[in-house]
Protein backbone atom coordinates (compact mmCIF):
# COMPACT_ATOMS: atom_id res chain seq x y z
CA UNK A 1 0.00 0.00 0.00
CA UNK A 2 2.62 2.62 1.32
CA UNK A 3 4.28 1.52 -2.14
CA UNK A 4 1.62 2.02 -4.06
CA UNK A 5 0.57 5.04 -2.48
CA UNK A 6 4.17 6.69 -3.19
CA UNK A 7 3.87 5.63 -6.64
CA UNK A 8 0.63 7.78 -7.05
CA UNK A 9 2.91 10.79 -5.48
CA UNK A 10 5.57 10.00 -8.19
CA UNK A 11 3.41 9.92 -11.25
CA UNK A 12 1.35 13.28 -9.71
CA UNK A 13 5.01 14.96 -9.14
CA UNK A 14 5.57 14.03 -13.00
CA UNK A 15 2.43 15.40 -14.41
CA UNK A 16 2.47 18.62 -12.69
CA UNK A 17 6.02 18.74 -13.84
CA UNK A 18 5.21 18.16 -17.22
CA UNK A 19 2.29 20.68 -17.49
CA UNK A 20 4.23 23.51 -15.74
CA UNK A 21 6.92 22.56 -18.94
CA UNK A 22 3.85 22.65 -21.22
CA UNK A 23 2.90 25.81 -19.68
CA UNK A 24 6.33 27.67 -19.76
CA UNK A 25 6.57 26.25 -23.53
CA UNK A 26 2.94 28.11 -24.50
CA UNK A 27 4.29 31.15 -23.14
CA UNK A 28 7.68 31.09 -24.86
CA UNK A 29 5.57 29.79 -28.20
CA UNK A 30 3.39 33.06 -27.64
CA UNK A 31 6.25 35.09 -26.64
CA UNK A 32 8.56 34.27 -29.64
CA UNK A 33 5.71 33.31 -32.33
CA UNK A 34 2.67 35.37 -31.62
CA UNK A 35 1.03 31.74 -31.82
CA UNK A 36 -1.52 30.82 -29.07
CA UNK A 37 -3.37 27.50 -29.43
CA UNK A 38 -7.14 27.77 -27.99
CA UNK A 39 -9.93 25.20 -28.06
CA UNK A 40 -11.67 27.11 -31.21
CA UNK A 41 -8.71 26.74 -33.53
CA UNK A 42 -5.19 28.78 -33.98
CA UNK A 43 -4.49 32.67 -32.96
CA UNK A 44 -1.36 34.19 -34.66
CA UNK A 45 -1.61 37.05 -32.38
CA UNK A 46 0.54 40.70 -33.35
CA UNK A 47 0.80 40.90 -36.92
CA UNK A 48 2.10 43.21 -38.95
CA UNK A 49 -0.14 45.35 -41.21
CA UNK A 50 2.24 47.93 -42.75
CA UNK A 51 4.41 46.65 -45.90
CA UNK A 52 8.05 47.74 -44.94
CA UNK A 53 6.93 50.12 -42.24
CA UNK A 54 4.78 52.23 -44.37
CA UNK A 55 0.67 52.03 -45.03
CA UNK A 56 0.42 53.48 -48.68
CA UNK A 57 -1.96 56.51 -49.28
CA UNK A 58 -4.36 54.70 -51.70
CA UNK A 59 -5.57 57.91 -52.26
CA UNK A 60 -2.41 59.90 -53.08
CA UNK A 61 -3.79 60.23 -57.23
CA UNK A 62 -6.85 61.42 -55.93
CA UNK A 63 -10.31 61.04 -56.36
CA UNK A 64 -10.75 62.58 -53.05
CA UNK A 65 -9.32 66.19 -52.85
CA UNK A 66 -9.19 66.34 -48.93
CA UNK A 67 -5.88 63.99 -49.14
CA UNK A 68 -3.47 66.84 -50.55
CA UNK A 69 -5.08 69.14 -47.47
CA UNK A 70 -4.17 67.16 -44.83
CA UNK A 71 -0.86 65.22 -45.70
CA UNK A 72 -0.24 66.33 -49.03
CA UNK A 73 -0.97 62.58 -50.48
CA UNK A 74 1.99 61.33 -48.76
CA UNK A 75 2.35 57.64 -47.39
CA UNK A 76 2.06 57.07 -43.76
CA UNK A 77 4.91 56.03 -41.38
CA UNK A 78 3.78 52.69 -39.65
CA UNK A 79 3.74 53.00 -35.32
CA UNK A 80 3.18 49.96 -32.89
CA UNK A 81 -0.90 50.35 -33.56
CA UNK A 82 -0.31 48.70 -37.12
CA UNK A 83 -1.15 45.29 -36.27
CA UNK A 84 -3.31 42.43 -36.25
CA UNK A 85 -4.57 39.12 -34.66
CA UNK A 86 -5.85 36.55 -36.91
CA UNK A 87 -7.82 33.42 -35.84
CA UNK A 88 -8.34 30.03 -37.92
CA UNK A 89 -10.93 27.63 -37.13
CA UNK A 90 -8.99 24.01 -36.26
CA UNK A 91 -11.28 22.47 -39.07
CA UNK A 92 -9.34 24.84 -42.01
CA UNK A 93 -5.81 23.76 -40.97
CA UNK A 94 -6.64 20.36 -42.66
CA UNK A 95 -9.44 21.27 -44.87
CA UNK A 96 -8.21 24.77 -46.48
CA UNK A 97 -9.59 24.81 -49.87
CA UNK A 98 -13.16 24.57 -48.13
CA UNK A 99 -12.75 27.24 -45.50
CA UNK A 100 -12.82 30.59 -47.21
CA UNK A 101 -15.33 33.41 -45.07
CA UNK A 102 -13.48 36.23 -43.10
CA UNK A 103 -14.83 38.54 -40.90
CA UNK A 104 -12.49 41.36 -39.82
CA UNK A 105 -13.72 43.30 -36.52
CA UNK A 106 -12.69 46.96 -35.56
CA UNK A 107 -12.72 48.24 -31.90
CA UNK A 108 -14.40 51.12 -31.10
CA UNK A 109 -13.26 53.59 -28.20
CA UNK A 110 -14.21 57.20 -29.64
CA UNK A 111 -11.70 57.33 -31.98
CA UNK A 112 -9.22 57.84 -29.45
CA UNK A 113 -8.77 55.17 -27.34
CA UNK A 114 -9.54 51.15 -27.59
CA UNK A 115 -7.79 48.07 -28.98
CA UNK A 116 -8.05 44.98 -30.91
CA UNK A 117 -7.93 42.99 -27.90
CA UNK A 118 -11.15 44.20 -26.98
CA UNK A 119 -12.54 42.35 -29.39
CA UNK A 120 -11.26 38.71 -28.92
CA UNK A 121 -14.54 37.08 -27.93
CA UNK A 122 -16.21 38.31 -31.09
CA UNK A 123 -13.60 36.55 -32.69
CA UNK A 124 -13.22 33.80 -31.15
CA UNK A 125 -17.03 33.30 -31.25
CA UNK A 126 -17.39 33.05 -35.11
CA UNK A 127 -14.24 31.77 -35.71
CA UNK A 128 -15.66 28.52 -33.12
CA UNK A 129 -18.52 28.88 -35.81
CA UNK A 130 -16.36 28.19 -38.90
CA UNK A 131 -15.02 31.98 -39.89
CA UNK A 132 -11.54 32.79 -40.47
CA UNK A 133 -11.67 35.88 -37.93
CA UNK A 134 -9.57 38.56 -37.67
CA UNK A 135 -9.25 42.02 -35.38
CA UNK A 136 -7.18 44.97 -35.87
CA UNK A 137 -5.35 48.13 -35.00
CA UNK A 138 -5.44 51.17 -35.88
CA UNK A 139 -3.83 54.98 -35.40
CA UNK A 140 -5.79 56.90 -32.69
CA UNK A 141 -6.77 60.30 -33.03
CA UNK A 142 -5.77 61.23 -29.53
CA UNK A 143 -3.05 63.19 -30.48
CA UNK A 144 -0.30 60.44 -29.21
CA UNK A 145 0.37 59.84 -32.81
CA UNK A 146 2.36 61.50 -35.97
CA UNK A 147 0.47 61.83 -39.24
CA UNK A 148 -3.14 60.93 -37.57
CA UNK A 149 -5.83 61.10 -39.33
CA UNK A 150 -9.16 59.72 -40.08
CA UNK A 151 -8.53 59.04 -43.83
CA UNK A 152 -5.69 57.44 -42.26
CA UNK A 153 -7.45 54.84 -40.78
CA UNK A 154 -9.42 53.88 -44.17
CA UNK A 155 -5.69 53.42 -45.44
CA UNK A 156 -4.80 51.36 -42.67
CA UNK A 157 -8.06 49.26 -43.18
CA UNK A 158 -7.05 48.20 -47.04
CA UNK A 159 -3.54 47.63 -45.59
CA UNK A 160 -4.72 45.34 -42.73
CA UNK A 161 -7.04 43.42 -45.67
CA UNK A 162 -4.02 43.13 -47.66
CA UNK A 163 -1.82 41.25 -44.98
CA UNK A 164 -4.44 39.23 -43.94
CA UNK A 165 -5.12 37.87 -47.74
CA UNK A 166 -1.35 37.61 -48.24
CA UNK A 167 -0.74 35.87 -45.19
CA UNK A 168 -3.53 33.29 -45.67
CA UNK A 169 -2.33 32.48 -49.30
CA UNK A 170 1.70 32.31 -49.31
CA UNK A 171 1.79 31.15 -45.54
CA UNK A 172 -1.12 29.08 -44.43
CA UNK A 173 -1.81 27.91 -47.86
CA UNK A 174 -5.46 29.25 -48.49
CA UNK A 175 -7.19 30.08 -52.09
CA UNK A 176 -6.74 33.67 -52.59
CA UNK A 177 -9.53 34.20 -55.50
CA UNK A 178 -12.09 32.47 -53.11
CA UNK A 179 -11.62 34.62 -50.25
CA UNK A 180 -14.57 36.95 -49.01
CA UNK A 181 -14.82 39.25 -46.06
CA UNK A 182 -17.61 40.87 -44.01
CA UNK A 183 -16.41 43.62 -41.52
CA UNK A 184 -17.64 45.09 -38.57
CA UNK A 185 -17.31 46.66 -35.32
CA UNK A 186 -18.77 48.47 -32.46
CA UNK A 187 -19.11 52.12 -31.85
CA UNK A 188 -15.96 54.03 -33.03
CA UNK A 189 -15.27 50.92 -34.87
CA UNK A 190 -19.21 50.52 -36.37
CA UNK A 191 -18.11 53.83 -38.00
CA UNK A 192 -15.35 52.91 -39.53
CA UNK A 193 -16.88 49.51 -40.59
CA UNK A 194 -19.43 51.36 -42.18
CA UNK A 195 -17.25 54.12 -43.32
CA UNK A 196 -15.32 51.62 -45.29
CA UNK A 197 -17.86 49.43 -46.87
CA UNK A 198 -19.99 52.28 -48.33
CA UNK A 199 -17.53 54.98 -49.48
CA UNK A 200 -14.29 53.01 -49.58
CA UNK A 201 -14.92 49.00 -50.34
CA UNK A 202 -13.13 49.31 -53.71
CA UNK A 203 -10.15 49.76 -52.53
CA UNK A 204 -10.71 46.18 -50.32
CA UNK A 205 -7.93 43.45 -51.66
CA UNK A 206 -10.70 40.94 -50.68
CA UNK A 207 -14.56 41.75 -51.72
CA UNK A 208 -16.72 42.46 -49.21
CA UNK A 209 -19.74 40.93 -49.26
CA UNK A 210 -21.85 42.90 -45.74
CA UNK A 211 -21.21 44.63 -42.79
CA UNK A 212 -22.24 44.56 -39.63
CA UNK A 213 -22.60 47.71 -37.61
CA UNK A 214 -22.89 47.80 -33.90
CA UNK A 215 -23.89 51.44 -32.52
CA UNK A 216 -22.01 52.93 -34.94
CA UNK A 217 -22.72 56.80 -35.63
CA UNK A 218 -23.54 57.55 -39.27
CA UNK A 219 -22.63 61.29 -39.47
CA UNK A 220 -21.02 64.03 -37.05
CA UNK A 221 -24.15 66.64 -37.28
CA UNK A 222 -26.10 66.82 -34.02
CA UNK A 223 -29.95 65.62 -35.57
CA UNK A 224 -27.98 62.36 -35.88
CA UNK A 225 -27.47 62.05 -32.53
CA UNK A 226 -30.97 62.75 -31.25
CA UNK A 227 -31.17 60.78 -27.28
CA UNK A 228 -34.03 60.28 -25.50
CA UNK A 229 -35.34 62.58 -23.31
CA UNK A 230 -36.06 59.89 -20.35
CA UNK A 231 -34.39 56.66 -20.01
CA UNK A 232 -37.30 55.31 -17.82
CA UNK A 233 -38.06 51.81 -19.32
CA UNK A 234 -41.55 53.15 -20.13
CA UNK A 235 -40.53 55.82 -21.89
CA UNK A 236 -38.33 53.77 -24.44
CA UNK A 237 -39.09 53.61 -28.08
CA UNK A 238 -40.65 50.19 -29.22
CA UNK A 239 -39.50 50.91 -32.34
CA UNK A 240 -36.25 53.38 -34.20
CA UNK A 241 -37.44 53.45 -37.65
CA UNK A 242 -38.14 57.03 -39.29
CA UNK A 243 -41.64 57.47 -38.59
CA UNK A 244 -41.19 56.56 -34.81
CA UNK A 245 -38.22 59.01 -34.46
CA UNK A 246 -40.53 61.35 -36.64
CA UNK A 247 -43.17 60.73 -34.29
CA UNK A 248 -41.25 60.77 -31.11
CA UNK A 249 -39.81 64.51 -31.75
CA UNK A 250 -43.55 65.61 -31.96
CA UNK A 251 -44.44 64.15 -28.44
CA UNK A 252 -40.97 65.70 -27.29
CA UNK A 253 -39.16 62.52 -26.13
CA UNK A 254 -36.12 62.75 -28.31
CA UNK A 255 -33.87 65.91 -27.82
CA UNK A 256 -30.07 66.83 -29.23
CA UNK A 257 -28.47 67.71 -26.35
CA UNK A 258 -26.67 70.71 -25.83
CA UNK A 259 -23.38 69.57 -24.74
CA UNK A 260 -23.39 67.60 -28.60
CA UNK A 261 -22.34 70.65 -30.28
CA UNK A 262 -19.07 71.53 -28.90
CA UNK A 263 -18.17 67.75 -28.98
CA UNK A 264 -18.82 67.40 -32.79
CA UNK A 265 -16.65 70.30 -33.28
CA UNK A 266 -14.13 68.47 -31.51
CA UNK A 267 -14.32 65.49 -33.33
CA UNK A 268 -14.29 67.80 -36.34
CA UNK A 269 -11.02 68.53 -35.03
CA UNK A 270 -9.50 65.34 -34.68
CA UNK A 271 -10.99 63.30 -37.80
CA UNK A 272 -9.01 65.97 -39.87
CA UNK A 273 -5.60 65.78 -37.45
CA UNK A 274 -5.67 68.71 -35.50
CA UNK A 275 -6.02 69.24 -31.73
CA UNK A 276 -9.32 68.80 -29.90
CA UNK A 277 -9.72 72.67 -29.40
CA UNK A 278 -8.25 73.78 -32.34
CA UNK A 279 -10.11 77.11 -34.18
CA UNK A 280 -12.87 76.13 -31.17
CA UNK A 281 -13.95 79.94 -30.64
CA UNK A 282 -14.90 80.76 -34.14
CA UNK A 283 -16.39 77.40 -34.66
CA UNK A 284 -18.78 77.45 -31.75
CA UNK A 285 -21.11 80.01 -29.83
CA UNK A 286 -20.50 79.30 -26.07
CA UNK A 287 -23.11 81.66 -25.22
CA UNK A 288 -26.01 80.13 -27.16
CA UNK A 289 -23.99 76.81 -26.68
CA UNK A 290 -24.11 76.09 -30.70
CA UNK A 291 -22.05 75.30 -33.71
CA UNK A 292 -21.86 78.25 -35.84
CA UNK A 293 -22.15 77.02 -39.09
CA UNK A 294 -21.49 80.25 -40.59
CA UNK A 295 -18.00 80.05 -39.63
CA UNK A 296 -15.77 80.21 -42.44
CA UNK A 297 -13.30 78.28 -40.64
CA UNK A 298 -16.36 75.65 -39.89
CA UNK A 299 -17.61 75.67 -43.40
CA UNK A 300 -13.73 74.48 -44.69
CA UNK A 301 -13.81 71.48 -42.02
CA UNK A 302 -16.60 70.52 -42.76
CA UNK A 303 -16.33 70.36 -46.42
CA UNK A 304 -13.01 68.34 -45.95
CA UNK A 305 -14.71 65.94 -43.35
CA UNK A 306 -18.03 64.86 -44.93
CA UNK A 307 -16.19 62.02 -46.99
CA UNK A 308 -15.95 60.53 -43.29
CA UNK A 309 -19.59 60.07 -42.95
CA UNK A 310 -21.25 56.55 -44.06
CA UNK A 311 -24.24 58.04 -44.79
CA UNK A 312 -22.85 60.26 -47.81
CA UNK A 313 -21.94 57.07 -49.59
CA UNK A 314 -25.46 55.09 -49.97
CA UNK A 315 -27.24 54.27 -52.72
CA UNK A 316 -28.95 51.33 -54.90
CA UNK A 317 -25.95 49.23 -54.96
CA UNK A 318 -25.05 49.52 -51.53
CA UNK A 319 -24.19 46.27 -50.33
CA UNK A 320 -26.38 44.33 -47.03
CA UNK A 321 -25.81 45.78 -43.33
CA UNK A 322 -26.87 44.76 -40.13
CA UNK A 323 -27.13 47.54 -37.58
CA UNK A 324 -27.78 46.40 -33.76
CA UNK A 325 -28.58 49.60 -31.62
CA UNK A 326 -29.96 50.25 -28.12
CA UNK A 327 -32.87 51.99 -26.79
CA UNK A 328 -31.11 53.81 -23.87
CA UNK A 329 -28.06 54.72 -26.18
CA UNK A 330 -26.56 58.24 -24.56
CA UNK A 331 -23.75 58.53 -26.78
CA UNK A 332 -24.87 57.64 -30.44
CA UNK A 333 -28.69 58.05 -29.45
CA UNK A 334 -31.85 56.25 -30.41
CA UNK A 335 -31.61 58.20 -34.01
CA UNK A 336 -29.15 57.13 -36.24
CA UNK A 337 -30.72 53.80 -37.60
CA UNK A 338 -34.14 55.97 -38.80
CA UNK A 339 -31.70 57.94 -41.00
CA UNK A 340 -29.70 55.15 -42.13
CA UNK A 341 -32.85 52.89 -42.74
CA UNK A 342 -34.67 56.56 -44.56
CA UNK A 343 -31.36 56.50 -46.88
CA UNK A 344 -31.73 53.33 -48.12
CA UNK A 345 -35.20 53.63 -48.43
CA UNK A 346 -34.64 56.76 -50.19
CA UNK A 347 -32.19 54.61 -52.94
CA UNK A 348 -34.80 52.34 -53.42
CA UNK A 349 -32.52 49.41 -51.23
CA UNK A 350 -33.69 46.74 -48.78
CA UNK A 351 -30.31 45.42 -47.77
CA UNK A 352 -30.28 46.81 -44.08
CA UNK A 353 -31.66 44.91 -41.06
CA UNK A 354 -31.83 45.93 -37.72
CA UNK A 355 -31.19 44.45 -34.43
CA UNK A 356 -32.87 46.54 -31.84
CA UNK A 357 -32.16 46.29 -28.31
CA UNK A 358 -34.76 48.34 -26.70
CA UNK A 359 -33.28 48.11 -22.96
CA UNK A 360 -29.87 48.96 -23.65
CA UNK A 361 -27.36 51.33 -23.34
CA UNK A 362 -24.53 52.09 -26.19
CA UNK A 363 -23.31 48.39 -26.03
CA UNK A 364 -26.60 46.50 -26.94
CA UNK A 365 -25.37 43.28 -26.46
CA UNK A 366 -25.05 43.75 -22.84
CA UNK A 367 -26.18 40.72 -21.09
CA UNK A 368 -27.62 42.36 -17.88
CA UNK A 369 -30.25 44.09 -19.66
CA UNK A 370 -33.52 43.26 -19.77
CA UNK A 371 -33.61 41.56 -23.35
CA UNK A 372 -29.24 41.35 -23.82
CA UNK A 373 -29.01 38.05 -24.06
CA UNK A 374 -31.99 37.69 -26.99
CA UNK A 375 -30.32 40.79 -28.51
CA UNK A 376 -26.91 38.81 -28.93
CA UNK A 377 -28.69 35.65 -30.67
CA UNK A 378 -30.12 38.07 -32.54
CA UNK A 379 -27.63 39.74 -33.78
CA UNK A 380 -25.87 36.16 -33.95
CA UNK A 381 -28.77 34.46 -36.03
CA UNK A 382 -28.63 37.46 -38.81
CA UNK A 383 -24.02 37.65 -39.15
CA UNK A 384 -25.06 33.39 -39.99
CA UNK A 385 -28.18 33.92 -41.81
CA UNK A 386 -26.57 37.09 -43.68
CA UNK A 387 -23.00 34.50 -44.79
CA UNK A 388 -25.69 32.30 -46.19
CA UNK A 389 -27.28 34.67 -48.54
CA UNK A 390 -24.23 36.72 -49.40
CA UNK A 391 -21.34 35.01 -49.14
CA UNK A 392 -21.16 33.06 -52.52
CA UNK A 393 -18.27 30.19 -51.77
CA UNK A 394 -19.71 26.64 -50.52
CA UNK A 395 -18.32 26.06 -47.03
CA UNK A 396 -18.48 22.50 -45.21
CA UNK A 397 -17.48 22.75 -42.01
Amino acid sequence: MIIQKNNLITENNNLKNENNYLKIQNQNLQKNSGFNFELFGEKLSNLPYAKNNIIKNSFKEGDIKVWEKINNGNDYNANERNFYDLYIPYPATKRKKEFNRIILFIHGGAWIQGNKESLDLFCRTYTSQGFITATMGYTLLNGAYEEYNIYRIIDEITAAIQSIKDKLIEEEGFEGEKLELAIGGGSAGGHLSLLYAYGYAKHSPIPIKFWINMCGPIDLQEEYFLRLKDYNNENTLENIDYDSIEKAKIENKVIIPKENGDLLVALINIFLGRTFNEDFSEMFDYKNMEINKESEKYKELFGLVNYSFPINFIDVNTLPTICIYGGKDDIVGVSAYSYLKKKFDDSKNNNIVLVYSRYAPHNPISFDTQNGIDTAREMNFQILNFSEIYFTSNQDT
